[in-house]
């Protein structure tokens, strides 16, 4: 029965180690998908001429949850035509629709920011701060992996060993 319960105490903490390092691969993953959801955003606008808000309805579709939530009340609250600016209402649905993503609050304000420099600038300067955005979530996405990639062992062997010492101090 001890050996059970020491059994237990390994696995569960070799679990939890795992998690964590599951939270970095999820944290890149959650990168990749916004910087591909950006990208729809602006090939939409650059290419087919949509509205902002047509861009994010039609791109709503195409994307994965949290994203497509995201997109779709964002585009549906500034369809409403309540007087509201479009920093105002991305602003909103970053901090409601995105909260439970794997996104950092880092990634949450810089996306936040995006939605600052859209929707009153000429097309030319909307372009460049597509480009200028989809540059620095190049690199954030780079840091997440190099992260990833150091830090997965040590939670696994972390989370391992820190078992085995609790098994050890019970015995």
């Amino acid at each position: 029965m001890k050996f059970f319960g020491i059994l237990m105490i390994v696995l569960a903490s070799g679990g939890i180690g795992f998690s964590y390092s599951q939270d970095l691969l999820n944290h890149t993953k959650s990168l990749k998908e916004l910087q591909q959801m950006v990208i729809m955003i602006h090939t939409e606008i650059r290419y087919c001429t949509s509205t902002l808000p047509e861009a994010l309805l039609g791109i709503s579709n195409r994307v994965r949850e949290p994203y497509s939530v995201f997109l779709y009340n964002t585009a549906m609250e500034l369809g409403m035509l309540e007087g509201k600016t479009f920093a105002t209402v991305w602003k909103k649905h970053v901090e409601e629709d995105l909260r439970e993503s794997h996104l950092t609050k880092k990634d949450l304000g810089q996306l936040e920011g995006l939605g600052d420099h859209l929707g009153f600038l000429d097309k030319e300067m909307q372009e460049k701060t597509f480009v200028l955005y989809l540059e620095q979530l190049g690199q954030d996405i780079e840091e997440s992996k190099e992260a990833a990639k150091a830090k997965t062992k040590v939670y696994h062997c972390l989370g391992v060993t820190i078992g085995l010492f609790i098994a050890i101090i019970l015995i």
